[in-house]
């Protein structure tokens, strides 16, 4: 795999992406981690793409905010950088000597409380996912102009075509929540990771709880009207694509909280979680939902939507002249009901 550094750019390139580092920090010693870090950025935009990535960054090409493909390996440099710089950090804190780990003290400086190492942490990271964000927009929006006209061979030279043609864009377009704006419809997360990340779970959804409850034709064909590729009137065609959506967003949600990072997630939807400990201010962060109280309100959501489309699907009552209720005014000859 090549690397979208090199060691000739390696240094300078650093300080410039991520700026708070020494000058004098020795970045041989984090190339094990920059390996990692990159790994991890091309298991989520595709083999394909950061090759496109990595052969565009072998021109060196000169700093343009205004460059599309600069700001496509800009923000691949730095989400590699965060990470690799978060993963090692930690052991960077400590002196690991034939005597065991000693903590570092140099002349003049002061170790940082846990606090702040957490809180520096917790920024690492969510820079991290920020510019994941960042880069994933930026793919999203890579169609040149005039695209239409290209030949087979030019779409295929271009990294719009190969990112649109990834596993990562697919695996989202092929539900039915296939973009940020429609899964913002019942919880603004206002993130494309989150819609990848999220996936599996959109995934597992519609296989275990929609399709069993709509059969497969009925699935097929709603999936083919949702995608605009059919024309056939299916009753109550919206109340039951918006229901399976609200079903689908927060089964997505139930699924996601156990298996992610706190940090991954936008505030609001934890209604933010943190630990026991007291923030800088002295004030005991607000548990008002913590991970598991969220899953089990999304989870009962799901649940609720999941009865809707039960209630939706079932057949009307069957219209019938027949007398259900006795005459009021005829003579009964049962003898054996009271209210009392």
């Amino acid at each position: 795999m090549k690397l979208l550094f090199s060691s000739s750019n390696i240094d300078d390139l650093f300080k410039d992406l991520l700026g708070f580092v020494d000058a004098d920090f020795r970045f041989e010693n984090i190339i094990s981690d920059i390996i990692t870090a990159s790994n991890d950025v091309q298991d989520l935009i595709g083999k394909e793409v950061y090759k496109h990535i990595a052969e565009y960054a072998e021109t060196e090409p000169n700093e343009d905010f205004e460059d599309e493909d600069y700001m496509i390996l800009r923000s691949s440099r730095l989400a590699i950088a965060a990470y690799a710089y978060r993963l090692y950090a930690p052991h960077n804190d400590l002196s690991h000597t034939n005597d065991g780990r000693k903590m570092r003290n140099e002349e003049h400086e002061k170790s940082a409380f846990q606090w702040m190492i957490d809180a520096d942490d917790k920024a690492l990271e969510k820079k991290y996912y920020r510019t994941l964000e960042q880069l994933l927009r930026l793919l999203d929006e890579s169609k040149p102009e005039n695209y239409d006209t290209f030949t087979n061979e030019e779409k295929e030279a271009t990294i719009y075509y190969k990112w649109t043609n990834s596993e990562a864009f697919n695996q989202v377009k092929k539900l039915f929540i296939s973009t940020v704006k429609e899964f913002d419809n019942f919880y603004p997360i206002n993130s494309r990771l989150l819609m990848i990340r999220f996936a599996p779970g959109m995934s597992e959804c519609e296989r275990r709880e929609i399709l069993p409850r709509i059969g497969q034709s009925k699935y097929d064909l709603l999936k083919l009207v949702y995608k605009g590729k059919s024309l056939v009137e299916i009753p109550n065609k919206d109340s039951l694509l918006l229901l399976i959506q609200e079903a689908i967003a927060s089964y997505a949600l139930a699924w996601a909280i156990p298996r992610f990072n706190v940090n991954f997630f936008p505030e609001g939807i934890l209604q933010f979680y943190g630990s026991d400990k007291q923030t800088t201010s002295g004030n005991k962060p607000s548990l008002m939902m913590e991970p598991e109280a969220a899953r089990q309100a999304y989870a009962l959501t799901c649940k609720r939507a999941l009865s809707d489309i039960e209630q939706l699907l079932k057949p009307a009552p069957e219209p019938t002249d027949k007398k259900v209720l006795p005459d009021i005014h005829s003579e009964s000859t049962d003898n054996h009901f009271s209210a009392t």
